[in-house]
């Protein structure tokens, strides 16, 4: 499968405009995990929170297990198409978020965040 960074060519970064594209894709990428993510997926992505809580007086350590958060959100969606898409545009803003995230800030209220898909997908999980 071809990466997205090797399709994007910016002559300008408009980070603006690719921080717009992520969110939206990012909200529709959890709707959809939340319906197909698989057991696998959900230990996953509960391990990477667990890390993050670990290390929330790290911001550096944080901050990448976040990135990674978003990419293994994307991955079960179970859809290829959604992961390279949101992989590709973290890759382009990673030093971007990681320096201007009000999550640098604010670490509780991304760890809040980032628990409640999480929290939706256990719940799901043991409901079949």
């Amino acid at each position: 499968m071809v990466s997205l960074m090797s399709i994007i060519n910016f002559k300008e970064k408009d980070n603006k405009n690719l921080i717009e594209v992520r969110k939206l894709l990012e909200a529709y990428v959890t709707t959809t995990a939340i319906g197909r993510a698989l057991k696998d997926n959900i230990k996953e992505l509960s391990e990477i929170i667990n890390r993050m809580e670990e290390n929330i007086n790290n911001y550096d350590i944080f901050s990448d297990y976040d990135y990674h958060f978003h990419i293994r959100l994307a991955k079960a969606s179970n859809n290829p198409i959604f992961y390279e898409l949101i992989k590709g545009i973290s890759e382009l803003l990673k030093k971007e978020i990681k320096e201007f995230s009000i999550f640098k800030r604010d670490r509780k209220k991304a760890q809040r965040l980032h628990k409640a898909p999480l929290e939706v997908l256990v719940v799901k999980d043991k409901g079949q």
